[in-house]
């Protein structure tokens, strides 16, 4: 299953630049589209690689996307979480 970044891209939606920050905080991508996006894929040095999530890490990454990425005016906040995720008791 492809990351949203790459699904998008595979969807001629056009992923061409990387986040950066600024003085107000992380800048997502902004899709060809006009869709923004930001993905922990898109923050690692390599998009291919891997991220295991544990609760308290996904909470915070969860967490910080919305505090700390500069989203301006939001209709909608879609957030894709991996197949079979969820908490362990």
């Amino acid at each position: 299953m492809p990351t949203s970044p790459a699904a998008l891209s595979r969807a001629c939606v056009g992923i061409s630049t990387r986040p950066y920050g600024s003085e107000t905080g992380l800048l997502p991508v902004v899709s060809e589209s006009g869709i923004e996006i930001m993905s922990m894929n898109l923050l690692l040095p390599q998009e291919e690689t891997a991220v295991i999530w544990r609760a308290p890490m996904l909470s915070k990454a969860i967490q910080q996307f919305w505090t700390d990425v500069v989203w301006g005016k939001l209709d909608y906040l879609l957030i894709d979480l991996p197949p079979g995720l969820r908490t362990r008791r």
